[in-house]
């Protein structure tokens, strides 16, 4: 009886001693002239059991959890690269390797996509995404080339925010792509939803990834054109108006220099956007039916350099713009033409990226952007509103507005790999920007009437009207920082837990920790994986708000609110708008930041080869929400 409980005791400290010998192999795969190769094939094997992998947009691949022994390492054959294969040994410590792979002999270049496991337990390979490559977004019709517009159904709108749907580019925070639709190499939702390196969930972002400089030209442009001459007549238009859509759309990558260390993208769009709006209205003459046109022009340009100083570190510089022009905006239905607007909203980017690879094991990656932006609004004309419910809405639009923003971004993130860790850690610096508000709207006031005997009868029954400077600046910052570790405790179980501090102006956040933790298992047929996780993520408020709080203080802008005024002249005699009491907006003095907590559990099944059944219940509780009194 002892010599079995001795017996198992041994077998159970050669299993343990087994398990916790495991280590990481890990490498980067690089070209001829050192630049990195991504999306290739990577696998090890040894006496019939074999591991597989892919390598990232960095070329960098690992692979957890591995028995000591020999093995057998193979790249497979892709983008006109040879295969190659060299033999391994896994020991006591983790394994770094450095790949270089050469070009194939054949003339003909062959891209083999690899294709990935059909169930992962890596939380950024889970199965309750929305994953689009450039090929899908290339074969998919989407209108107007509006990507965002068309993944945006498939976010959680609980888990948007205040400022709306949160679009990261590359790793930076923005507010659009940046980029044409063909420089996207791929979109995703729900990439990682627990990641504490983001201040969103993952129903709550987009992720794009834009294609990298290559060693060769390529390029592709798409014209497109949508005409009104088969649209069926509107109901209120007197005469059918014509419209019409041209959309000019194209990038070019390729080499930048002879040694084929540099690297340049460029791309570029134009959508002229000719709308009419029919404005159909009851004025005192009598009904009025009008088409007004609605232009909307929009302009962006990219250009990306990017040079590779070694094969572990590489720099790259990239300038964008956006323009777009509007006009005549807000016209129609009830609001005729002479209460429209017309809006520019230009956008000028630098953005400065930085990747080193310290060590096999240490990789660091800086991204520093600087924005600038112009937006005026200006109303087609100058004269008080006029506001008839339902019937006309006439006068000026009282909306002339400039807004000026120079803000700096900040990321930077370090990743680890050590044994059966994945560490990553940094800070966020979203925004460190001044915003300049000239604020000139309602100046010549806002008539409300009840109805038209009312208008006619010159009985409003409220005025609105601003005074003051309107001019504001103040200083928007918002920064975080982060800390996570994935851990592969055995081959079909791994957990990530990480924390997150997110801190921003007017807000009291000394305690604003954002605890996040996932957790996935594979089951011993390796088609079943069951992942759970659940996380706390605060909110922001956004800039309109911080404009109000300074704008509406009694002193830049003075808004008052009358009740039965009289018209043309809504003051009492010898009474003028610094009479009356000013609307004031401020913040509740217990006022904090918004959080919620999200939480969902989720089975992947891989049901044939090429068919995996996801199912998942997701949750959230919002705590503390932002509202207007």
């Amino acid at each position: 009886m002892n010599f079995r409980i001795l017996l198992r005791t041994l077998v159970l400290l050669f299993l343990s001693s087994a398990l916790y010998s495991q280590v990481t192999v890990s490498g980067h795969i690089s070209d001829p002239d050192g630049a990195n190769v991504p999306d290739v094939q990577v696998a090890i094997s040894a006496n019939g059991r074999k591991l597989t992998t892919t390598s990232d947009n960095n070329g960098s691949f690992r692979f957890l959890h591995v028995a000591p022994g020999a093995y057998r390492l193979r790249v497979e054959a892709a983008h006109g690269f040879e295969a190659y294969e060299r033999n391994i040994a896994a020991g006591t410590n983790a394994v770094s390797l450095s790949i270089q792979l050469k070009v194939s002999s054949v003339a003909q270049e062959v891209v083999v996509a690899s294709e990935p496991d059909a169930v992962s337990l890596d939380d950024s390979n889970n199965r309750d995404q929305i994953k689009a490559d450039a090929s899908l977004l290339q074969s998919v019709p989407v209108f107007d080339q509006n990507y965002i517009a068309a993944l945006s159904p498939f976010l959680d709108q609980t888990g948007i925010g205040t400022g709306g749907v949160t679009i990261v580019v590359d790793g930076v925070e923005r507010k659009g792509i940046g980029v044409s639709a063909s420089a996207i190499a791929e979109v995703r939702i729900n990439r990682d939803p627990y990641s504490a390196e983001t201040r969103q969930p993952g129903r709550g972002r987009i992720d794009i990834i834009t294609k990298p400089g290559t060693p060769h030209v390529h390029g592709s442009f798409n014209f497109t054109i949508r005409d009104s001459v088969t649209d069926a007549k509107n109901y209120f238009a007197v005469t059918k108006p014509f419209e019409q859509k041209r959309i000019y759309e194209g990038s070019i990558t390729g080499p930048a220099a002879m040694d084929h260390h540099t690297t340049f993208l460029i791309s570029g769009t134009r959508q002229e956007d000719n709308l009419q709006s029919i404005v159909h209205a009851i004025t005192p003459s009598g009904v009025t039916n009008a088409n007004v046109a609605t232009p909307l022009h929009n302009t962006e340009f990219a250009a990306r350099i990017s040079h590779d100083f070694s094969p572990a570190n590489r720099v790259s510089l990239q300038y964008n713009v956006s323009d777009v022009v509007t006009r005549n905006q807000s016209v129609g239905g009830l609001v005729l033409a002479e209460a429209g607007t017309n809006q520019r909203v230009r956008e000028d980017d630098v953005i400065f990226t930085q990747r080193i690879i310290v060590t096999p094991n240490l990789l660091n990656q800086i991204q520093l952007f600087y924005e600038q932006d112009y937006g005026p609004i200006r109303s087609t004309t100058n004269a008080p509103r006029i506001v008839v419910d339902g019937n006309f809405v006439g006068g000026g639009a009282q909306a002339d507005m400039l807004q000026n923003e120079n803000n700096l971004k900040i990321n930077d993130t370090v990743s680890w790999t050590h044994r059966h860790h994945y560490v990553t850690f940094g800070v966020n610096i979203p925004n460190l920007s001044r915003r300049a508000w000239d604020d000139n709207s309602n100046r010549w006031g806002t008539y409300n009437f009840a109805s038209l005997s009312d208008y006619q009868s010159a009985k409003p029954y409220s005025f609105t009207q601003q005074a003051g400077p309107g001019r504001a600046i103040f200083w928007m910052n918002e920064l975080g920082a982060f800390v996570q570790d994935q851990v592969q405790l055995r081959k079909n179980l791994q957990v990530s837990f990480g924390i997150r501090y997110d801190w921003q102006t007017y807000f009291k956040a000394w305690n604003d920790f954002g605890p996040r933790g996932s957790i996935a298992y594979r089951f011993k047929d390796q088609k079943t994986v069951l992942r759970g996780g659940a996380g706390l993520f605060f909110d922001r408020s956004g800039a309109p708000p911080e404009a109000d709080l300074n704008r509406y203080n009694g002193h830049t802008i003075r808004a008052v609110t009358l009740l039965n005024p009289g018209y043309p002249n809504p003051y009492p005699p010898g009474m003028d708008i610094n009479s009356f009491p000013t609307n004031l907006v401020t913040l509740e003095p217990a006022g904090r930041v918004p959080y919620n907590i999200n939480y969902s559990l989720t089975a992947e099944r891989e049901l044939v080869k090429g068919l995996t059944l996801a199912v998942t219940y997701r949750g959230m509780r919002g705590i503390s929400l932002l509202r207007s009194r």
